[in-house]
């Protein structure tokens, strides 16, 4: 009777290694510009707040 390695499937399959950790992104580096993520959600935030302003001024008369 031949015998199988676990190479061949008979035995039990090995885990995979745990992936490397991710690289420091470079947008980290003092003096790089921020990212266009940050920039939309700063809009967003001075949008609404320009905006209840508004609503605030037109309710109170």
């Amino acid at each position: 009777m031949p015998s199988t390695s676990p190479a061949q499937g008979g035995g039990r399959p090995k885990a995979a290694p745990p992936p490397p950790p991710p690289a420091e992104p470079a947008a980290e580096d003092e003096g790089e510009r921020p990212s266009l993520v940050w920039l939309f959600v700063a809009l967003g935030v001075v949008f609404v707040l320009a905006a209840a302003l508004v609503v605030f001024f037109a309710l109170k008369k």
